[in-house]
């Protein structure tokens, strides 16, 4: 719920509305990112399962899904439209993925054999709401044989999907941007030795006045790790400017490590009123010292370790930075002791903001999926940010490590992300008005958003009292306004929204 607030005169002559903005409880209802199967045996991460199955003789063919359960605005239904380009009928690749008849095999797509991926969202009325959202193609998952590569071509962006594992399926991330209406993925072959059966499509469909920022870049990202034990020399370096992310049980027979990072400056999103998702990815490069997976918590450090310095240096002593033994090097301990910001309820809170798995042997992003409340605390009040500290679950075996790249590698696409995604309030839409009409009535004018439900509410105290609603229910897009009487020698009005 949001709240915009028009503030009254004594007087009663008109006076210019200020706007508050203050989160009472985040949005979740406005985005999602759903994967969309097309196969009848489903391979890999388990989407959405379409309504039925297209017949085998069909150049095209509709998928639709029930999202009613979603809750993605007034969504009720995906529909994905596939079509043969050259007119082939369709198959379903013995249950393995979608593929069309014809060529050299024709449980497979050949080279050539293109599709195109049609997207209609619609609500429970069936209308067409497609224009009201925008929606990203964010992966999708094939089968190949042997290893290669397709293309996704939306009009304005392509992207490139490569399988690299003959036979087997493979998520990658296209991150292909549609904004909006007639969604139209055009999928063409680049590889002529290549088969290829689709097992899904990963879309992001975000509500109109739903925004997605991304924070990254050096000047926006402090992160170092803290190797130990105590009784290990490198307890006292610092590694704030080296070009890895370390964290994990197993760095050698005896060293350990924990990573902390933290996003500082979080001005750039302030636009977004309310986060609905949020999400830290970290770029994990498969060092060979990694011998086995490596499941890793996030938690927030505690306010006890607030002001943690990043430092500069690459395994070397530098006072007045982070290491394992010290919050500030020879000056300041960490709250929990000489265990590198890791003591549970002392260094940091225990809740887990967020886990991820560092898969031995895989190279790409890892997601941090963080809990949203968590990221609006920081953009609310700057000062409840301490950073988060991610430790390792293992049980410190050797190899039991992950290595990610850090804001200091050379290659800036490769710095960690902090990934946001909420309710934007877009110029010229935070100003509301209140001005005097008709002798003693109060009008109240504001810009209504297709996504919300207003309440306009009075008091005749600023600071104390409680608010009483005028007019609830209200809907619409536009100017919207309500007028109410007053006698009383001041009153105060906000138009709040849900």
């Amino acid at each position: 719920m949001r709240k915009y607030r028009s503030m009254g005169s004594r007087s009663g002559a008109p006076v210019a509305a200020i706007l508050a903005l203050s989160c009472l409880a985040c949005l979740q209802a406005f985005a999602a990112n759903l994967a969309f199967d097309f196969t009848s045996n489903v391979h890999g991460r388990g989407g959405l399962v379409p309504l039925s199955y297209f017949p085998i003789g069909q150049t095209n063919f509709t998928f639709v899904y029930d999202v009613s359960d979603q809750a993605i605005g007034d969504l009720a239904s995906v529909e994905i439209e596939v079509t043969s380009i050259n007119g082939q009928a369709l198959r379903n690749g013995g249950g393995n993925g979608l593929a069309v008849e014809g060529g050299a095999n024709n449980d497979w797509l050949d080279y050539g054999e293109d599709l195109d991926f049609s997207v209609t969202l619609k609500d429970a009325a069936s209308n067409d709401v497609t224009a009201a959202y925008n929606i990203n193609l964010i992966s999708t998952e094939i089968r190949s044989s042997p290893s290669g590569a397709l293309t996704f071509d939306n009009g304005s962006d392509t992207a490139t999907v490569t399988s690299t594992a003959t036979g087997g399926p493979i998520a990658s991330l296209l991150d292909v941007a549609t904004d909006g209406t007639d969604e139209l993925f055009a999928v063409s072959r680049n590889d002529t030795n290549v088969v290829f059966q689709f097992n899904d499509i990963e879309l992001d469909i975000l509500a109109e006045g739903v925004q997605v920022v991304t924070l990254s870049g050096t000047n926006l990202i402090e992160d170092t790790f803290l190797r130990g034990p105590d009784s290990d020399a490198s307890s006292i370096y610092n590694y704030g400017g080296i070009d890895r992310f370390q964290v994990g049980k197993g760095v050698t027979a005896t060293a350990e490590a924990n990573g902390l990072i933290r996003f500082p400056d979080l001005t750039s999103a302030s636009n977004l009123v309310s986060i609905t998702r949020a999400a830290l990815r970290l770029y994990d490069y498969n060092l060979a010292n990694q011998t086995m997976d490596v499941l890793i918590h996030a938690y927030e450090v505690s306010a006890a370790n607030h002001g943690w310095v990043e430092g500069s240096s690459a395994d070397k002593l530098e006072n007045g930075t982070a290491d394992w033994r010290f919050h500030t090097q020879n000056t300041q301990g960490w709250a929990g002791g000489r265990q590198g910001c890791g003591i549970a309820g002392t260094d940091y809170t225990t809740n887990i903001v967020a886990a991820a798995t560092s898969v031995d042997g895989v190279a790409g992003w890892v997601d941090f999926i963080l809990d949203p409340a968590v990221v609006q605390k920081w953009i609310d009040d700057p000062s409840e940010n301490h950073g988060l500290v991610f430790i390792s679950q293992g049980a410190g075996d050797a190899g039991e490590v992950a290595f990610f790249r850090s804001s200091e590698f050379y290659d800036a696409t490769y710095h960690p992300q902090l990934v946001l995604e909420g309710i934007a309030v877009e110029a010229g839409t935070a100003t509301s008005q209140i001005a005097l009409v008709d002798g003693n009535r109060i009008q109240v004018s504001w810009q209504g958003r297709d996504f919300a439900t207003f309440t306009v509410q009075r008091r005749t105290d600023l600071l104390e009292g409680t608010w009483s609603n005028v007019v609830e229910g209200i809907t619409g897009t536009g100017a919207l306004s309500v007028t109410n009487d007053t006698d009383a020698p001041q009153a105060f009005y906000q138009v709040i929204y849900e």
